[in-house]
């Protein structure tokens, strides 16, 4: 089959300004004897009797509310739409199948089913093992007014990658997210001199984050730390291209970690494994950078794993990307 072969849209549902008979579920002892068509039994035995031998005559309008309903998925499934989540008809089919794609409750976007027979809806909280994944959210997810109380996410609010924090910590408190394969840049605008630990209901393992932006990452079980910003000297951000190609970018008159040192710990294993960064007042000093001009101003710096020996050249001046990795 070829894309030119789409076929005509429904762009009028059938018998929509016609007589017709809504169609029920499940047929009855009433329906049968009645001649009337149900899902369940379809037209009965008696319409298909000869109406000599004391048979019905199908019903015009049966026909017409069949196909009408019929008309308005294909019409539905023209426009691109789906079905979110619905127990009372996953219960009817002995649940949703794996691979199922259904859009969410608030149709920002999709989830996934992972096993067959799967009758429990998506959206429930981090504690829950549902057995659908999030995909294709848009959107971000705020949680204001954190204090000393522990907060676990919905699995709407954490099927969104951006979540913003904002309070005034008077403790450490604990963020629950659910055990997906799934990264979250989470944005931590809270002030107390306090952390708030990442942490999935069923794992031991925790990541602690400060004010600031982090990336944090799941694989199913555990959480893990994928990056995090500390410095706010400087106008930049941090992305990661591929499996060893992690790149900071800014525009910025002189290096972002004007002193001390900055630590990073690479996502994805290879040689090297921690790289530090660091700056002192007249920049940067390359101890373990190669650094070439690109503009006034700006500079391009790769950061070389530990073992390469090659020359490296200081720069006195700012920088525009850094890459770290085996380059």
């Amino acid at each position: 089959m070829n894309s030119s072969s789409i076929p005509d849209r429904t762009g009028t549902v059938f018998a929509s300004g016609g007589n017709y008979n809504d169609i029920a579920e499940s047929s009855s002892t009433t329906t049968l004897a009645a001649g009337t068509a149900t899902y369940e039994s379809g037209f009965p035995p008696l319409t298909m009797t000869a109406i000599s031998s004391g048979g019905i005559a199908p019903a015009g309008k049966d026909m017409n509310g069949i196909l009408k309903d019929i008309s308005q998925k294909l019409q539905w499934t023209d426009t691109g739409c789906g079905y979110p989540f619905n127990s009372t008809f996953a219960s009817s089919i002995g649940g949703y199948p794996n691979g199922a794609a259904i859009p969410s409750s608030d149709l920002a976007g999709f989830w996934v089913n992972t096993k067959d027979a799967n009758a429990t809806s998506p959206e429930g909280t981090a504690a829950s093992s549902t057995g659908w994944l999030p995909t294709g959210f848009t959107g971000y997810t705020s949680i204001t007014g954190l204090a000393s109380t522990s907060v676990t996410l919905t699995c709407l609010q954490a099927a969104r990658k951006t979540i913003i924090l904002s309070g005034t910590l008077t403790s450490n408190i604990y963020l629950y997210v659910p055990a997906w394969v799934y990264d979250w840049q989470i944005i931590n605008n809270c002030t107390g001199n306090y952390n708030i630990i990442i942490k999935c209901t069923n794992s031991s393992a925790t990541v602690a984050i400060s004010s600031g932006i982090s990336q944090v990452g799941c694989n199913g079980t555990s959480v893990f730390s994928v990056y995090s910003k500390t410095s706010s000297s400087g106008n930049y951000t941090i992305r990661i291209l591929n499996d060893n190609c992690v790149i900071i970018e800014g525009t910025v008159s002189s290096a972002p970690f004007s002193s001390g040192e900055y630590s990073f710990t690479p996502p994805y294993s290879f040689s090297g494994n921690n790289y530090t960064m660091v700056a002192n007042d007249n920049g940067q000093s390359c101890i373990s950078y190669s650094c070439a001009p690109q503009t006034s101003g700006k500079c391009l710096m790769f950061a070389r794993d530990p073992s390469d020996s090659g020359s490296l050249v200081n720069s006195k001046v700012g920088f525009r990307y850094i890459i770290i990795g085996n380059i």
